[in-house]
């Protein structure tokens, strides 16, 4: 029997700051171990702005992890007001990418509802990784299996921050 083909798209902007405001700290292998326990991970990668406050370890989590990082650049509308692309293009990506069994995707944004039902319509299996409290609740009940994202409590001298 073939081994099941998974894709891990994971968004940063809203995975590392969400944890980040809850005083934890994301675990980049746990979320990467998760997706493996569904098949051979074939495609895996993490889309922020990288110029944009994630540090360095979580970073190296991902290269040690074999998560392919995608620059998202941070846009400025009217001066002040700052939108990053990390959403639409990673959206794109979750359209784009053929072939997978299975689509886990850790987010809690809403705007990824369409990509669901979308993947659905293709007959893909959708695991939704986010925390559950700012998560979607349409998004959650969307996936065919949401998982709780696993965070760590954040070293008092706060070395997220390398």
């Amino acid at each position: 029997m073939r081994k099941k083909k998974v894709a891990l798209f994971i968004d940063l902007e809203n995975t590392y700051f969400g944890a980040y405001h809850e005083n934890k700290r994301l675990d980049v292998d746990a979320v990467a171990e998760r997706a493996k326990s569904y098949g051979n991970l074939v495609v895996a990668n993490a889309y922020a702005d990288f110029s944009n406050g994630i540090p360095r370890n979580i970073q190296k989590e991902l290269l040690s992890q074999g998560i392919k990082m995608i620059y998202c650049p941070t846009i400025f509308n009217n001066g002040d007001k700052k939108k990053t692309l990390t959403d639409s293009i990673m959206i794109i990506d979750l359209l784009i990418t053929v072939g997978i069994d299975t689509y886990v995707i850790a987010t809690g944004d809403q705007d990824f509802l369409p990509v669901v039902g979308k993947l659905h319509e293709r007959g893909k299996k959708v695991v939704l990784i986010a925390m559950k409290k700012s998560a979607s609740f349409d998004l959650i009940h969307s996936a065919d299996e949401f998982v709780e994202l696993v965070m760590e409590a954040m070293p008092s001298n706060n070395s997220n921050a390398d």
